[in-house]
């Protein structure tokens, strides 16, 4: 009993960490496993302690000790400690943290003279990181290199392995990989292992990447006393490698595998169901099963559709207000997004609702490190004299300036009773060479920024120092997903600036600043109690809420505009959806935006994830295309307008407009969309953006 390859398929919210849980007990207790010869793994420590409370409470009333319950890292720690020396790793290895890591590239860089604002140690790192997680070593990063730029990082990837080898130290991918190189290499040492761990258990097996698999086919190919369990449909880990291939080929990988669905869930509606299995039923790339509860059907999923972000954002903290009201404690209600970008909006309205959140896996949008490097640069600019905005915008992008440079420059500015800024433009005898050109190239360019400054409005403004600073372009070129979270994020700073130079009747700089410094200050006051959760969706997986909200349901933002041309990458983002349906025990709230900065003011075009949701099972709370309350006034007097003209259109075709971000351009076509217009305008700068004129703001030349 217990023998051969198992793969469990486990349904969101099936009870699967019970279900290992009682398998190791069974195992251990029922079959007369010794403890010692079962092994089970995860991917957190979190898991791995979850998973030991449970098995330890079936098992010590017994008298029996739990096995080993680790994750893939630390079950790999134990084995090379143990048989590492045979692969030429030291008997007391270091393994270096992501701080290690970051120091070790940065000392790589400095050896190679590799000095582009790209090459930020961060960035390289997590392209290292990347080659190993798809187990290519330095020679083949070389072969696969696209040009001078990737070239000169395998360079780097080569030094840092160097280094990692002189210091006698492994990375966290390291773990796997020599793992990996051992039982490859070393006979005595893998048949050890088979003989030890003769029954293997896998949590989240759709999660593993290729060396993952690789350890786990090595550990069990004799024996292929293996269980796995895990959901196909909750693959959403592409980006970090995970490989959906592992859980979709294990029947190939093991012939004669027992399958066990768990297609009961203990924590949604039916109707939640429902609308998830409308959704996931649409990828190819599955194990089919179908989901059923015995709880109760449950109120229809709510859908809303909003004018744009803001009302949106609206929507959701008047419907928290109301779910507070009825009972539902604030931590007993989860708001999702798909990107971080997304979370500003947000945060505003609930702030201005006085409803108390937190934010998961991430930091508040003001606090965020992009954010507070774009603002010490708008900082600088309004205030010469800010030391503390200086020495922030002057190692972002790195230039080549060092904390020693840095801090002759203050000594000679404290000397002098002058600013650091002002000093940096004639900087003191002791800084030559390359500092001191960039210090004079930095002071200059600051100088024009200043020049600029009253020609331009506040988001023009920004936009143009996220350029004019090479900001903007270092990110660019990481081509890393954290970069583009970044960008992103800069882009809604932006969009934030625009928001307040509607509001306020003689928008300035300094009182945008004043706004920021404001909100930043409010953010710092610790919340009592529970709070709201707001979270991307992607670190919604494993959590479970009374009450769920699923936000920005839209075409380019959900599924993500990156995925659209790759049929594998919107499976991957279908699954997303599937997990953020999931996570809602009673309530679900679905909302979208006809229209969204993120469009270009256009129209939004309804996720085909909600198209793909059973009409029948969706609670529609409003119908109506006219513009919200807030901008009736507007609304009334375009409608008036039009209606007065007959077919005659507030702008024609060919004329010059000027917009505050993206300059002049011209008018290539307009049509009606209920009381506003759609304008599609030739811009120099940016090409054809289709734009709301009740928001684009378009001034006429």
């Amino acid at each position: 009993m217990g023998e051969g390859p198992l793969l469990v398929l486990a349904g969101a919210g099936s009870g699967k960490t019970r279900v290992i849980a009682y398998r190791i007990a069974w195992l251990t207790g029922g079959q007369s496993l010794s403890p010692r010869n079962l092994l089970a793994v995860t991917f957190t420590n979190k898991a791995a302690k979850e998973m030991a409370r449970r098995v330890e409470a079936l098992l010590l009333p017994a008298g029996i000790r739990a096995p080993m319950i680790a994750t893939f890292h630390s079950m790999c720690v134990r084995v090379l400690r143990q048989h590492g020396r045979h692969i030429g790793l030291p008997a007391h290895f270091v393994i270096y943290d992501e701080d290690d890591r970051g120091s070790l590239v940065k000392e790589s860089l400095k050896e190679l003279e590799v000095t582009e604002r790209a090459a930020t140690p961060g960035s390289v790192a997590q392209r290292i990181s990347y080659w190993k997680n798809h187990m290519l070593g330095v020679e083949d990063a070389k072969r696969q290199a696209r040009g001078l730029w990737e070239e000169k990082l395998a360079l780097v990837f080569g030094r840092y392995e160097e280094r990692l080898r002189a210091s006698g130290a492994v990375d966290f991918d390291d773990l796997l990989l020599k793992t990996v190189k051992l039982f490859e290499e070393i006979p005595e040492a893998l048949a050890y292992y088979r003989g030890l761990w003769r029954h293997v258990l896998v949590d989240e097996y759709q999660d593993t990447n290729r060396a993952q698999y690789r350890i786990i086919r090595q550990l069990t190919a004799e024996h292929r006393n293996i269980c796995v369990v895990g959901d196909a449909d909750q693959s959403i880990y592409k980006w970090r490698g995970a490989d959906i291939r592992n859980i979709l080929d294990f029947e190939h990988d093991y012939p004669g595998t027992k399958v066990i669905k768990l297609e009961q869930n203990y924590r949604s509606t039916q109707r939640i169901l429902s609308l998830a299995a409308a959704v996931i039923d649409h990828n190819r790339q599955r194990k089919e099963k179908t989901l059923w509860t015995e709880n109760a059907e449950g109120d229809k999923p709510k859908l809303y559709r909003a004018w744009d972000e803001h009302e949106e954002a609206n929507f959701v903290a008047q419907s928290i207000l109301g779910l507070r009201g009825e009972g539902v404690p604030w931590d007993g209600i989860a708001v999702f997004y798909r990107t971080n970008a997304q979370s500003r909006v947000l945060e505003d309205a609930l702030r201005r609702a006085r409803v108390p959140y937190g934010i998961v896996g991430g930091v508040r949008f003001y606090e965020r490190r992009e954010i507070k490097d774009a603002l010490a640069y708008v900082r600088l600019v309004v205030n010469p004299t800010d030391d503390v905005a200086f020495r922030r915008a002057i190692q972002t992008p790195a230039r080549g300036i060092g904390a020693a440079t840095v801090e002759r420059l203050s000594e000679a500015a404290t000397r002098a009773g002058r600013s650091l800024l002002a000093v940096a433009a004639d900087p003191p005898a002791a800084v030559t060479g390359k500092p001191r050109r960039s210090l004079e190239e930095f002071a200059a360019l600051m100088g024009r920024l200043a020049e600029r400054r009253a020609e331009m409005t506040p988001p023009a403004f920004i936009d143009h120092a996220l350029n004019a600073t090479g900001y903007r372009d270092a990110l660019r070129a990481e081509r890393s997903p954290e970069a583009e979270t970044r960008l992103e994020n800069l882009e809604e700073l932006i969009h934030a600036a625009e928001d307040y130079t509607h509001a306020d009747s003689a928008p300035t700089l300094e009182g945008f600043l004043d706004g920021v410094a404001l909100i930043a200050d409010i953010d710092e006051l610790k919340d009592e109690g529970s709070r709201v959760t707001m979270m991307t969706l992607h670190s919604a997986k494993g959590l479970e809420f009374p009450a769920v909200f699923m936000t920005g349901m839209e075409e380019g933002v959900f599924p993500h505009a990156r995925s659209m041309s790759d049929e594998e990458e919107v499976e991957e983002e279908r699954r997303l959806c599937y997990v953020g349906v999931t996570r809602a025990r009673e309530r679900l709230h679905l909302s979208y935006a006809l229209h969204r900065r993120i469009h270009g003011y256009g129209v939004g075009e309804p996720s085909r994830f909600l198209r793909e949701m059973p009409e029948d099972q969706l609670a529609s709370l409003n119908t109506r295309r006219e513009a919200p309350p807030s901008w009736a006034a507007d609304a009334v007097a375009y409608a008036a307008a039009a209606d007065a003209v007959g077919d005659e259109l507030p702008l024609r075709v060919g004329a010059r407009v000027r917009h505050a971000r993206f300059g002049e351009g011209l008018v290539v076509g307009i049509e009606r969309d209920g009381a506003d217009f759609v304008v599609t305008v030739g811009f120099a700068s940016v090409g054809r953006k289709r734009l709301s004129l009740q928001y684009a703001h378009l001034e006429e030349l």
